[in-house]
């Protein structure tokens, strides 16, 4: 009778572990079925995503060379029906964000002077001092000379620091300049996506003060923060008609007009794609080519970047572009004269 009971004990036990081990091994296949839909659901959106990145790509692109340009941007020249070229952002399907920036409105480090480069990195804690030695071993990277400026650096310096050696050629992309001496020491520029947001090395002359963003305005000399908040309020309605306007505006001369100024946008600009969940965007330049021999555009330096956030000025800007949502809160400027009374410098 004791050992029907100890068997029957024993038995007993057996099962509960038997009946443990399906219920761990149920639980097992069910985590991992469970894994393996959630594998399959995330990779259908992004294969969604990806999809409608390049749906989004090829509509720009016949918009682009189709389409033709006016001072507020791509389109016939009015506010409501214009892809406006300054970085604001569209949608384009469900999940994909869209921004094109004319490559006017930003800086080009591959001829700015020291002057503007100072105004422009001074909001991200680069003193003045320091901002002269960046200026210089840019100057010396980029020129195709091996004299070296009072602050800068050629091959010795690079040799001696245990680096390549400067091309001595335009940086083929922004990123090229964490291989410049002393770029390399400024996280706060190159890890900031604001930063990287407002350069570009397209070869485009004049800077555009309708699709200047706000940093980038802040650089021309007088201008202050209040008149920038203005300028980029006014270009919401109208848009600043001609560089001479422009310069008497902010108090410069005709000369510096001629030189750094245009109140139009160029055949290059910087597109930006975005699609939702995602903390990266794609980034490429796209270079309009009426002449060319394959397509009217010509796609360059595709990159992975960080998102900067969403307001993406380095000071906060007041008029803000309607389709971000934001409230159009400076006062526009006073204009001394009528767009019809200006001709277009068109370039």
């Amino acid at each position: 009778m004791i050992g029907a009971r100890h068997e029957g004990g024993y038995v007993l036990v057996v099962t509960l572990w038997v009946i443990v081990a399906v219920l761990v091994t149920a639980t097992f296949f069910a985590s991992r079925v469970e894994r393996t839909q959630q594998l399959a659901i995330d990779f259908r959106d992004a294969t969604d995503a990806e999809v409608e990145m390049a749906s989004a790509r090829g509509d720009l692109l016949h918009r682009l060379a189709t389409t033709s340009f006016s001072e507020f941007g791509l389109g016939p020249g009015t506010p409501a029906d214009t892809l406006r070229l300054d970085n604001r952002s569209y949608r384009s399907g469900p999940l994909t964000e869209i921004r094109v920036q004319d490559s006017r409105g930003l800086i080009n480090l591959n001829a700015v002077d020291a002057e503007t480069l100072a105004r422009l990195i001074a909001p991200f804690g680069v003193d003045y001092r320091e901002s002269a030695r960046l200026a210089d071993t840019l100057a010396d990277y980029i020129d195709d000379d091996s004299l070296r400026r009072n602050y800068g650096a050629e091959a010795p310096e690079y040799r001696a620091a245990g680096l390549t050696e400067p091309r001595n050629a335009p940086l083929m992309s922004a990123a090229e300049l964490r291989r410049v001496i002393g770029w390399r020491d400024h996280p706060e520029l190159l890890g900031d996506p604001r930063f990287m947001d407002l350069v570009s090395v397209a070869t485009v002359g004049g800077v555009n003060p309708n699709t200047a963003p706000f940093a980038v305005l802040m650089t021309l000399p007088n201008v202050t923060p209040e008149l920038a908040a203005a300028i980029v309020a006014t270009r919401e309605s109208r848009p600043i008609p001609s560089p001479s306007l422009f310069a008497r505006v902010i108090g410069v001369d005709a000369t510096f007009a001629m030189t750094h100024l245009s109140a139009f946008p160029a055949t290059s600009m910087r597109v930006t794609q975005s699609s939702a969940g995602r903390a990266w965007a794609l980034r490429y330049d796209v270079e309009l080519t009426p002449n060319g021999d394959s397509t009217p555009w010509r796609v360059e330096r595709f990159a992975r970047v960080e998102l900067a956030p969403k307001a993406n000025a380095i000071l906060p800007v007041a008029g803000t572009p309607k389709s971000s949502g934001a409230a159009d809160t400076a006062a526009p400027l006073d204009l001394p004269l009528r767009p019809s009374d200006v001709v277009i410098d068109r370039p």
